[in-house]
């Protein structure tokens, strides 16, 4: 046993990296954290700006022990040199030392000394394709990792979505990229620039960082800490183009724009992302189109989100309300037809719904809260096969009120032994809009019931939707129920429904509910 220990011990100090890889091997030669002293002498590698890495001496300062409940090991504190300060886009530069990698930059201080940085040690970022290994794992919670978004300016819903992901945007970084991005057949090197992204096209939502190392089956490492932290992860991984590296005092940034797709991520641990190059991961399409009715204008939008059952959801949400408002421009009242067209497997000739909306406060914020259930349920319904493959959003605005109008509304009572006879009528002007009429009653013990509803279209409601539906339970064979449905119409292209359900409960049933 004593000769088997030796021997494991020699090999650990002669190939460490063979040791410590578990289901990544690099093909980089590596140092683990056990070997590395205060003092050390090294490199980082990162683009300051353009495409191509630059070689950034580094000086090591100390291995700082992490307690075991934070479920994370050591980390390894380093020194810029050269004046070059750390900028939020350099995690998962790799850190050299001997020509040995020893991990990835993954955080700093805000307004602090900006030549300092953390490394994650790379013995833990090799353990990010072991599904089953989640402790142990580096990491730190202040990451410098850059989340931008481009393609929406509204704050609110900015700070909506960075509630909804856990994320927080660095105002300013809206680069996106030029034009729709492509797939193309590259292979990532250590010191490259990497997008992960969430959203693409003409809203872009990503995270810009660095490659770290990578394997001879076309794995690669990356960003030294989570990304969302979503454990298996399915994002588009992106080469990205660095226009400059911008000094701050808060915290340094490279200002960046991906360039096109070349794998994907597949799991988003504390330690780092890992990915394959050559896979692209499933997106789903999606358009809006905007047409204001008031200036006869119209605008387009296309972008492709992740597939995701439960992240995409609030990211559509969010990304359709900022278009929407985005192309409103305006705050107020008016009213907005929000038409979704959803296609899907299984769904033959895809699936339809046309709302309209009237707001006399801000009519852009709240129009698309429908729909967004609507996509929501989508998403998350557990029918695979019918999975949404497209979404398409059209929307008409008006400043114009385009609402349903109660004009009169009569009620009478009149006391009969222990039964009532109630009268209720009503009388509205439809103009363009949607409206929905609902009556439900119960009724028992002589009662009498007259319902008159009335939907009446006046001239110039094109495209009005109107519904009446009623409901009655009757509680006893002496109720009597009358329904008096009256449709107007002054207009040709309108819609008008009227449906009843009248019922009783049986016998056994009724029973049951007085006992």
């Amino acid at each position: 046993m004593r000769k088997l220990l030796l021997i494991a011990i020699f090999l650990a100090a002669i190939f460490p990296e063979r040791i410590f890889a578990a289901n990544f091997v690099p093909e980089q030669k590596i140092l683990p954290v056990s070997q590395i002293k205060a003092g050390a002498s090294g490199y980082m590698l990162t683009v300051l700006q353009g495409m191509k890495p630059s070689r950034i001496p580094i000086k090591i300062v100390s291995v700082v022990p992490q307690k075991p409940a934070n479920n994370i090991s050591d980390l390894i504190l380093i020194r810029l040199l050269n004046h070059t300060l750390l900028a939020r886009g350099m995690s998962g530069s790799p850190v050299y030392v001997g020509g040995k990698l020893i991990g990835a930059v993954s955080s700093g201080w805000e307004l602090s000394d900006h030549s300092l940085a953390y490394v994650t040690p790379i013995e833990s970022m090799c353990k990010i394709f072991d599904d089953e290994n989640l402790a142990n794992e580096s990491g730190f919670a202040n990451h410098a990792g850059v989340f931008t978004i481009s393609g929406i300016n509204n704050r609110h819903v900015i700070e909506k979505l960075e509630r909804s992901l856990g994320i927080e945007f660095v105002s300013g970084l809206s680069s996106g990229a030029r034009g729709f991005l492509q797939p193309e057949n590259y292979a990532f090197k250590p010191g490259d620039s990497l997008a992960a992204l969430l959203v693409w096209g003409d809203v872009e939502i990503s995270s810009t960082g660095v490659v770290t190392a990578t394997s001879s089956d076309g794995k690669f490492l990356a960003f030294g800490h989570p990304f969302l932290q979503h454990g298996s992860a399915n994002y588009p991984a992106a080469r990205a183009f660095i226009h400059e590296t911008v000094k701050s005092t808060s915290f340094p940034f490279k200002l960046s724009s991906p360039i096109a797709i070349s794998g994907t991520i597949t799991h988003d641990k504390k330690s780092g992302l890992g990915g394959q190059v050559g896979y692209y991961a499933a997106s789903i399409p999606n358009e809006l189109v905007f047409k204001n009715l008031d200036n006869g204008t119209r605008e387009n939008f296309q972008f492709r989100v992740i597939a995701d059952e439960f992240l995409s959801a609030n990211l559509l949400e969010g990304v359709y309300s900022g278009l929407i408002e985005s192309a409103w421009d305006r705050k107020g009242a008016g009213t907005m037809s929000v038409n979704l067209r959803i296609d899907a497997k299984g769904v033959e000739n895809g699936w339809a719904r046309r709302d309209v909306f009237f707001s006399d406060e801000n009519i852009s914020a709240n129009c698309f809260k429908q729909a967004s259930q609507i996509i929501k349920a989508f998403l998350t319904q557990p029918f695979y096969s019918a999975m949404p493959v497209a979404f398409r959003v059209e929307v008409e605005a008006t400043q114009n009120p385009q609402v349903l109008i109660i004009e009169d509304i009569t009620q009478g009572l009149v006391p009969v032994d222990r039964a009532e006879r109630l009268r209720r009528e009503a009388c509205g002007r439809m103009m363009t809009a949607l409206a929905k009429e609902y009556e439900k009653d119960i009724s028992a013990e002589q009662a009498e019931k007259i319902f008159r509803g009335t939907i009446d279209f006046q001239h110039g409601a094109v495209g009005a939707v109107g519904a009446e539906k009623e409901d009655v339970l009757l509680m006893d064979p002496t109720v009597s129920n009358k329904t008096v449905p009256l449709i107007l119409s002054r207009e040709e292209n309108v819609s008008g429904t009227h449906g009843a359900t009248i019922g009783r409960l049986g016998k056994e049933l009724l029973f049951y509910l007085e006992s």
